[in-house]
């Protein structure tokens, strides 16, 4: 929930942001936690980047649904 504030907040602002999921295994690693500079214990759960967006994205197409009945 905190990071969904963080998104929600920076998008107020003007300030664009994304969900890195993908890097979320290798930040499980002590290794690179302690290359990082994390404090010793700590743990990443929500891997998180913020920018200025160069222009707007516009929205994907919208796809109806395809309902398949199984009687």
């Amino acid at each position: 929930m905190a990071a969904q504030n963080m998104m929600l907040a920076a998008h107020s602002k003007g300030i664009g942001s994304c969900w890195i999921g993908g890097l979320l295994p290798g930040l499980m690693d002590e290794k690179i936690l302690n290359e990082i500079g994390a404090p010793q214990g700590y743990k990443a759960v929500a891997p998180l980047i913020f920018g200025y967006p160069g222009g707007r994205t516009a929205a994907p197409e919208k796809m109806e649904p395809e309902v398949k009945w199984l009687i």
